[in-house]
Order: C-alpha cells, then sequence, then structure tokens
C-alpha cells in the first residue's frame, strides 16, 4: 500500500524528498477535495497525511472519514509552513503514524 502526503508546498516538498507521493494543496477546502477524492479514487493508498497548516480547518470532516474508512488511515503531521525553523524528522513521523516502535 501507498503514502500519500496532502498538504502547502513547502511540506509536500520535503516528503517528496524522502520518496512519499504529493499533492499541493492551498486551502483548506482544496484539501478536504482532493482528501476525498483520493479515499474514493485510490484503493492503493494505505495512508493519507495531511498537513496541519490546513487540517486543523477540516477536523470535523476528517473525523467523519476516520469513521467511516478504515483504510486509508488518516493521519496529521506538522507542516514546515506552521513550524517555522522548528526541523520535523518526517521519518519518525511517518514510523509513528505506521504503529513502529519509534
Amino acid at each position: 500500500m501507498k503514502v500519500v502526503f496532502i498538504g502547502d508546498k513547502d511540506t509536500v516538498t520535503a516528503f517528496r524528498l524522502i520518496g512519499i507521493e504529493g499533492i499541493v494543496v492551498n486551502s483548506p477546502s482544496e484539501m478536504e477535495s482532493r482528501l476525498s477524492e483520493v479515499i474514493r479514487e485510490r484503493k492503493d493508498v494505505g495512508l493519507i497525511l495531511l498537513s496541519d497548516y490546513y487540517a486543523t480547518d477540516l477536523m470535523e470532516r476528517i473525523n467523519e472519514l476516520r469513521l467511516k474508512f478504515a483504510i486509508p488511515a488518516i493521519t496529521i503531521v506538522p507542516s514546515r509552513r506552521s513550524r517555522g525553523e522548528f526541523k520535523v524528522d518526517y521519518k519518525e513521523v511517518i514510523k509513528s503514524a505506521l504503529g513502529l516502535k519509534v
């Protein structure tokens, strides 16, 4: 199963550098649309990672989708944009999202 990241351009770029497919969005509504599209059309995706930069505005909808669909799993991760200079180890974020011992 594949992992897909949906978020702001800067964070998508970081995920692409570690080999994860990324979809750039520019607003919470665009994130919601792309999230729904991936769930409906991409049966090869087992985990969807969402940038907290836009996802925080969509928590009600995200929780509805989590209850409705066991797969793909949906996880929110810190965004480069919302964290400023704070460095996030995205490999560790992914391990944690997959339930691996970190």
